[in-house]
């Protein structure tokens, strides 16, 4: 703890500014939860489809070469389109 006391006394305003980055990412990271939650008040079900990761969702499934065998496959695991 004298370590973080030193630094404070020593640096103040790289203190600050390390305190103010850490508060405004708490907030960003908050609002953008809220929103994901607030966006889906009901909770509907997803349409069918491969399971996506975050940020990037289904990327790395889709195909690169011809893709609409991968296409016709899918519609037979998970259905048509809506």
């Amino acid at each position: 703890m004298r370590n973080v006391a030193n630094f404070a006394i020593e640096n103040p305003s790289s203190f600050f500014l390390s305190i103010t980055i850490l508060v405004a990412s708490y907030l960003i990271l908050q609002r953008v939860w809220s929103y994901s939650t607030r966006s889906n008040p009901k909770r509907l079900p997803l349409p069918p489809g491969p399971k996506g990761w975050p940020f990037v969702g289904s990327m790395f499934d889709m195909p690169s070469s011809e893709p609409w065998i991968t296409y016709n496959e899918w519609a037979k695991i998970y259905g048509m389109p809506l």
